[in-house]
């Protein structure tokens, strides 16, 4: 075990080496002889370590066949005496104590790194710009205006954000965080969350997400029932929470059999790969591990946490989240300090609708347009579309109405209640006690120089007082917001539905005036057609009549040469007095085909088209003229015939023949 802490101290102090090296050459020092030294350092330490550690993994070998349960301590030391070559044990020789002498200056050298390296963690600080001065003088507001600090710092909220509350907490000092390891880190989970260039997924929405959890435990008063490695867990926990996000669910990532699927059983897909890529990030460099002085201890109870809220971001477990928050305010017992921190980080990352209206709306448009990218590639695949998804039905007031009324709303109102019963008996006991309940380790204010120092607060001022927690301004700032929000969406869902209804409206109209120009068409031909045929069967009647005029002509002319010849008309006359037989006999004849006219009528239809047909009259004789008038003219050439007047013409007729 003694062995096994002087390599970890020696390659820690080479590693602080290499840490302060990079400071210099990013400029944050400017001491030019410190850094020749610091080098000279780093090699004489490096090279010990290597010698040692090889010494020592050669002793380890010649005493590997004799285990330490079996051989008394005693024994095991002789052997190692006898048959091994220990340095304690053996006379040095000549050569070794320029060695030895080399060691004397690493260890002093160390121990000036040591003291060097703790200044300049409290010393050395990340550089402002004077916009992002001026946006993260709100930063203890709930309207934070996440997007203008991201214009401010150029796309880097996240890195600002993080740094500035680790600061406020004290926790960089706290945890002996090495700030060029801290830039490095976040600036690579602002690289994984700018990898799918997602619209709402990204580094703005972590840095969002982080300093809505920043203003929950500071005006819920959460922040003094935690310690400081679980505020530090609140924090990280929140700024990887989305890291690595594809933009698509995780129902998407099952239905697709994506790897991440595959990999994590189906089972938080997407919350798994976040905390999973982020704890690699520290574990495969140590340059940008800001938890390598943690304790194991602290260690493993912070990856615990930040483990178990990462998780609870998954929406499928909402329902069940709010449940079991539910059970337990009912209890006696206190509140399990890893669900109310899961339910608080929960709380924040779906926090947007209860925001101001101009951010909830810009977050919604974001939102909505990476739900629609996925319902293209849910098209794309030949998937049904999943909801929300379809950018031609998808109501996005009505939606924003549904997730407040049935997710954001009770949401933050079991938070309410949950930090309520927490914080209630802790006011208690700092009043009963005459303590105002200070926590100094928050809200440092902004040194004028740009840069941020990782110090502890002196008095008050920025500080939060544990008897300033007013639970009911802390459910008017969201509960407000979240009315005022409703309403809007509300009045523009009845906007939709309106033109909704215009566009309906419209394209029937526009259904029935094409119909109706398109039977107006129809009309039109069919007139043309009838005018044509009006007119053919108006020549036909014109000739017809011409032909009738030419009989009754011949007759009148034959009557003056014979006209005995009429007395068989006459005789037939009496026969038939009423003309009950002509009538038959006209009747008769109207209903004799004309067979030219059939043939014309009997043209098939050629090449998808019907012909036009046109009906030929051909000339008969005068005897038939008047007994075949042209078609659909009858009702108007047909004269109503007086039975009784005819029959007391003929009998005149008779009588004067008779005289």
């Amino acid at each position: 075990m003694e062995k096994t802490a002087i390599r970890r101290k020696y390659k820690k102090t080479s590693q602080r080496l290499r840490c302060l090296v990079k400071q210099l050459e990013r400029g944050e020092a400017s001491v030019v002889d410190l850094k020749k030294n610091l080098e000279y350092a780093a090699s004489v330490l490096e090279s010990v370590y290597i010698e040692e550690t090889r010494r020592l993994v050669d002793t380890e070998d010649e005493l590997s066949d004799i285990q330490s349960d079996s051989v008394p301590s005693e024994v095991r030391d002789w052997l190692a005496s006898t048959f091994t070559r220990q340095m304690g044990l053996m006379l040095r020789r000549s050569e070794e104590k320029p060695r030895f002498r080399s060691i004397v200056h690493a260890v002093q050298a160390g121990i000036f790194v040591e003291r060097m390296y703790r200044r300049t963690s409290n010393m050395v600080g990340l550089s402002y710009p004077p916009s992002v001065i001026t946006v993260l003088k709100h930063v203890d507001t709930w309207s934070f205006d996440v997007f203008a600090l991201n214009e401010a710092s150029g796309d880097h909220a996240l890195k600002f954000i993080f740094y500035e509350l680790l600061t406020r907490y004290d926790l960089i000092n706290r945890f002996k965080i090495p700030i060029s390891a801290l830039v490095s880190f976040v600036e690579a989970l602002e690289v994984g969350y700018s990898k799918h260039k997602n619209p709402y997924h990204n580094l703005i929405h972590a840095a969002d997400v982080t300093q809505t959890v920043h203003y929950l435990l500071l005006k819920s008063g959460m922040v003094h029932w935690l310690t400081e490695l679980e505020i530090f867990a609140m924090i990280f926990a929140a700024a990887v929470h989305d890291y690595e996000h594809t933009g698509t669910t995780n129902n998407f990532h099952i239905q697709t059999r994506s790897d991440a699927a595959i990999l994590y059983n189906d089972r938080a897909v997407q919350e798994n790969h976040h905390v999973s890529a982020a704890y690699r990030l520290l574990q495969d460099d140590d340059e940008m591990n800001i938890l390598y002085n943690l304790s194991k201890d602290d260690w493993r109870e912070l990856r615990t946490l930040v483990v178990e809220m990462v998780l609870a971001t998954d929406m499928s477990c909402h329902f069940q989240q709010i449940k079991a928050m539910k059970n337990f305010l009912q209890q006696p017992e206190a509140i399990d300090k890893p669900k109310a921190l899961s339910l608080l980080l929960h709380t924040a990352d779906i926090s947007h609708p209860a925001k101001r209206w101009d951010l909830h709306h810009h977050w919604t448009t974001s939102l909505l347009e990476e739900f629609f990218r996925q319902g293209d590639k849910e098209s794309d695949l030949g998937l049904p579309f999943s909801p929300l998804c379809d950018r031609k039905s998808t109501m996005v007031a009505q939606s924003q109405i549904g997730f407040i009324d049935f997710i954001v709303e009770p949401t933050f109102t079991v938070l309410t209640d949950m930090t309520e019963k927490i914080v209630t008996p802790l006011i208690d006991e700092a009043s009963s006690s005459g303590l105002a309940g200070f926590r100094r380790s928050s809200l440092n204010n902004i040194p004028a120089d740009g840069k941020r120092p990782s110090v502890k607060s002196t008095g008050s001022e920025g500080s939060t007082s544990l008897l300033s927690v007013d639970f009911k301004s802390f459910k008017a700032t969201w509960n407000d917001e979240v009315h005022q929000n409703r309403e809007k969406w509300k009045a523009q869902a009845a906007k939709d539905l309106e033109a909704k209804k215009e566009e309906e409206e419209k394209a029937r109209q526009e259904d029935g005036e094409g119909k109706h120009n398109s039977e107006g068409h129809a009309d039109t031909e069919k007139t043309d057609s009838a005018q044509d045929k009006d007119k053919t069967e108006k020549d036909a009647k014109d000739k017809s009549q011409d032909t009738k005029d030419k009989s009754d002509s011949t007759k009148a002319k034959a009557d003056k040469k014979e006209p005995t010849k009429q007395q068989p008309k006459e005789a037939e006359g009496k026969k038939d007095p009423g003309g009950v037989n002509d009538s038959k006999a006209e009747t008769a004849n109207e209903e004799v085909p004309d067979s030219s006219s059939d043939t014309d009528n009997s043209q098939q239809v050629q090449n998808g088209v019907r012909k036009r047909y046109l009906i030929r009259y051909t000339k008969r004789p005068s005897y038939c003229a008047s007994s075949y008038p042209p078609p659909r003219q009858r009702a108007v050439e047909t004269k109503l015939v007086d039975a009784r007047e005819k029959a007391l013409h003929l009998q005149r007729i008779s009588l004067r023949s008779g005289r």
